[in-house]
């Protein structure tokens, strides 16, 4: 099981506005495979959509979609992980680790 705590920081491109996303309130799903070497790679992935409404008076809608892929390789590690934005831009990065479940 894929684990993620922690916020992320994403601007609204047109109006700058700041929303923060929480880790914890993301579901992953396996996505894409690949057959290594050593193991299979995991591709897991979690999508948030924000409508942006501007804030602070400023007239905005905006549609945001965050991707947020975590690569695991060999089975049980992190490789890398990253958000991909469209419609802004991300600060920072969740926490993520994978919790073994006995089958």
């Amino acid at each position: 099981m894929l684990i993620c705590t922690g916020e992320l920081e994403v601007k609204c491109e047109d109006c700058g506005t700041i929303h923060t996303v929480d880790g914890a309130g993301l579901v992953f799903e396996v996505v894409e495979t690949h057959e290594r070497e050593m193991d299979i790679e995991r591709n897991w992935q979690a999508t948030h959509d924000i409508d942006c409404d501007g804030g602070g008076g400023v007239d905005c809608d905006k549609q945001i979609r965050v991707d947020y892929n975590v690569w695991e390789y060999p089975s049980g590690q992190i490789e890398t992980h990253e958000p991909t934005i469209d419609g802004g831009s991300a600060t920072g990065r969740f926490n993520v680790s994978i919790e073994q479940t006995a089958d």
